[in-house]
């Protein structure tokens, strides 16, 4: 494959935006569980958390399919279409 020079700094800058956004969630991400594991035995405050941590893994994913498609684009991919809506089986 060959790259122009402008074509690869483009590159490079989505891949370390793609990589601090990466770090910044999974810190976010690993707190959340932290927290919820020091709980889990008082469920009242344990089921809430345990959902905070799901959307958060969720929007880490989200974030890794919108960052990547911006290095390598998928083709017909929209990314302002619903979530889940990337994901369903067209019958």
């Amino acid at each position: 494959m060959d790259v122009s020079p402008t074509r690869m700094i483009s590159i490079m800058n989505r891949m370390m935006e793609f990589q601090r956004v990466q770090n910044e969630l999974r810190q976010d991400f690993i707190l959340i569980y932290d927290i919820a594991l020091s709980i889990e035995n008082e469920p009242e405050r344990f089921k809430p958390l345990i959902r905070a941590c799901l959307r958060e893994l969720f929007s880490l994913i989200d974030a890794d399919l919108f960052l990547y498609n911006q290095w390598n684009p998928y083709y017909n991919y929209d990314d302002k279409e619903r979530f889940s809506v990337k994901f369903k089986k067209k019958a």
